[in-house]
């Protein structure tokens, strides 16, 4: 456990995300397991997550570390919901509350408005 920064913390970081599996095998079949995440990382530090928050403020590379990490959890989220392995809401709430993903609405105008503007010479 740690409890004070140094400099390995961006490594025990990308180390603790990179000790999670994207799934098991179960009686010949994939079963999802939980993607790695910050709060883990607290817990597992024995640190409070305004803790983490202020290393990535104060230190470059523990943010560079943590930037990191949200690739390797997005690719956890993604990879498993593409395979199947998960549905429903959990990884659509996970990557727009966690990864800034947004529903995207896209619409077609296709109204056209003339206009006409009569003009008298007398009042030019």
């Amino acid at each position: 456990m740690f409890y004070k920064y140094n400099d390995d913390m961006p490594s025990k970081l990308v180390e603790f995300f990179e000790s999670f599996e994207r799934y098991e095998i179960i009686d010949g079949e994939k079963k999802p397991l939980t993607p790695p995440t910050f709060e883990g990382f607290c817990d597992h530090a024995n640190i409070a997550k305004s803790t983490l928050y202020e290393w990535k403020k104060t230190y470059p590379e523990f943010t560079a570390a943590m930037e990191k990490c949200k690739a390797k959890q997005a690719h956890h989220i993604i990879a498993n919901a593409m395979e199947g392995l998960v549905s429903g809401a959990f990884p659509i709430f996970m990557m727009k509350n966690c990864h800034a993903w947004v529903d995207r609405v896209e619409t077609e105008n296709n109204n056209t408005t003339k206009i006409q503007i009569d003009i008298d010479d007398g009042e030019l």
